[in-house]
């Protein structure tokens, strides 16, 4: 069965985070060889509104009211068995672009019948200092994953919640020459390729389960 990983990455420019969002899905992509597709997504350029929590979406179906951006990017959303989702640190936190976009998944978690539920996803943070809220920022992803039912995956030890990176203010470079990033890229890549398989599987087995009782 085929598994489809999706790729987000939150900053308004393709420098250090857009690098390393492209180290670990080149990695994930490696692991599910013919298996699964990835595709990658950029906010920059992209316009995308904070939700503003005007309930139009609970009354009209879950249909957002909001014109802009995230509107193509919901059925990707759906489409995707797994998530990886890349911010730059921005004042010890995510971009305000990734906290809009995940403020917009309202309509498909909360009206939509939990269209994400049971998805998987991880983390990556890239910040010009070594440690200027790299952890911050991927607990925030950890955080809203948790609002819109999915399934957080985490690293391997050492970088338990998530990929960190130190792009010292060098661009793609920056992230190139961290080499204990680009391991942790690396590995989380391969992790969520194989929890992205795992869950594609899973949900396959329970949906013919749950066919089989009617």
């Amino acid at each position: 069965m085929k598994c489809r990983i999706l790729g987000i990455c939150g900053s308004p420019r393709t420098a250090s985070t857009w690098r390393g969002l492209q180290i670990a899905m080149e990695s994930a992509a490696e692991e599910l060889g013919g298996e699964g597709e990835t595709e990658l997504v950029s906010f920059k350029g992209k316009r995308i509104e904070p939700c503003n929590h005007c309930n139009a979406c609970k009354k009209n179906g879950g249909t957002c009211v909001i014109k802009d951006d995230m509107t193509e990017l919901y059925d990707k959303l759906i489409e995707a068995d797994a998530f990886v989702f890349a911010s730059p640190v921005y004042v010890m936190n995510v971009t305000p672009q990734m906290s809009a976009f995940f403020s917009r998944m309202r309509p498909l978690h909360a009206v939509k019948g939990g269209k994400l539920k049971d998805k998987v996803a991880t983390a990556i943070a890239v910040g010009g200092t070594r440690h200027g809220g790299q952890e911050q920022t991927v607990g925030a992803i950890v955080n809203a994953c948790l609002t819109r039912g999915i399934v957080y995956v985490g690293g391997e030890p050492g970088f338990y919640s998530g990929a960190m990176a130190w792009s010292e203010d060098k661009g793609a470079a920056g992230i190139d020459a961290d080499l204990i990033a680009v391991d942790a890229l690396k590995c989380s890549g391969k992790r969520i390729a194989r929890w992205a398989r795992i869950s594609a599987l899973g949900k396959a087995a329970a949906d013919k389960a749950e066919a089989e009782k009617k």
